[in-house]
Protein backbone atom coordinates (compact mmCIF):
# COMPACT_ATOMS: atom_id res chain seq x y z
CA UNK A 1 0.00 0.00 0.00
CA UNK A 2 1.55 3.46 -0.79
CA UNK A 3 0.64 4.91 2.44
CA UNK A 4 3.14 2.85 4.27
CA UNK A 5 6.14 3.43 1.37
CA UNK A 6 8.43 5.73 1.17
CA UNK A 7 9.09 8.06 3.75
CA UNK A 8 6.13 10.69 5.35
CA UNK A 9 6.93 14.37 4.56
CA UNK A 10 4.93 17.28 6.61
CA UNK A 11 2.53 19.55 4.65
CA UNK A 12 5.70 21.99 4.21
CA UNK A 13 8.17 19.97 2.90
CA UNK A 14 5.51 18.63 -0.19
CA UNK A 15 7.42 18.67 -3.23
CA UNK A 16 6.08 17.81 -6.78
CA UNK A 17 5.43 13.65 -7.01
CA UNK A 18 5.15 13.61 -3.19
CA UNK A 19 1.84 10.79 -2.51
CA UNK A 20 -0.81 13.32 -0.66
CA UNK A 21 -3.42 10.91 0.69
CA UNK A 22 -6.96 11.91 2.16
CA UNK A 23 -9.48 10.59 3.84
CA UNK A 24 -9.15 8.67 7.01
CA UNK A 25 -8.75 5.46 6.78
CA UNK A 26 -6.61 6.21 4.19
CA UNK A 27 -8.77 5.22 0.85
CA UNK A 28 -7.85 7.68 -1.77
CA UNK A 29 -4.17 9.01 -2.95
CA UNK A 30 -3.55 11.81 -5.25
CA UNK A 31 0.18 13.00 -6.43
CA UNK A 32 1.37 16.66 -5.82
CA UNK A 33 1.70 19.00 -8.44
CA UNK A 34 3.27 22.07 -6.40
CA UNK A 35 1.17 25.15 -5.65
CA UNK A 36 -1.01 23.54 -2.88
CA UNK A 37 -2.46 21.27 -6.04
CA UNK A 38 -2.63 17.78 -6.68
CA UNK A 39 -3.63 15.21 -9.09
CA UNK A 40 -6.75 12.98 -8.74
CA UNK A 41 -9.20 10.59 -9.89
CA UNK A 42 -12.26 10.88 -7.95
CA UNK A 43 -13.24 7.33 -8.38
CA UNK A 44 -12.27 4.59 -11.42
CA UNK A 45 -12.99 5.47 -14.71
CA UNK A 46 -13.30 9.63 -14.34
CA UNK A 47 -10.88 11.74 -15.73
CA UNK A 48 -8.14 13.13 -13.67
CA UNK A 49 -8.56 16.68 -12.27
CA UNK A 50 -6.71 18.94 -10.39
CA UNK A 51 -8.06 20.03 -6.95
CA UNK A 52 -6.60 21.52 -3.91
CA UNK A 53 -4.63 19.51 -1.34
CA UNK A 54 -6.63 21.52 1.28
CA UNK A 55 -10.21 20.80 -0.28
CA UNK A 56 -8.67 16.84 -0.22
CA UNK A 57 -9.32 15.77 3.32
CA UNK A 58 -5.60 15.72 3.61
CA UNK A 59 -4.35 13.46 6.13
CA UNK A 60 -0.38 12.98 5.40
CA UNK A 61 1.52 12.78 2.21
CA UNK A 62 4.51 9.99 1.57
CA UNK A 63 8.26 10.83 -0.55
CA UNK A 64 8.59 7.78 -2.54
CA UNK A 65 11.18 9.03 -4.46
CA UNK A 66 14.43 10.78 -3.67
Amino acid sequence: MQAAMGRAVTRAELQPGDLVHSSSPISHIGIYIGGGKMVHARTSGEPVSVASVDMSGYVGARRILS
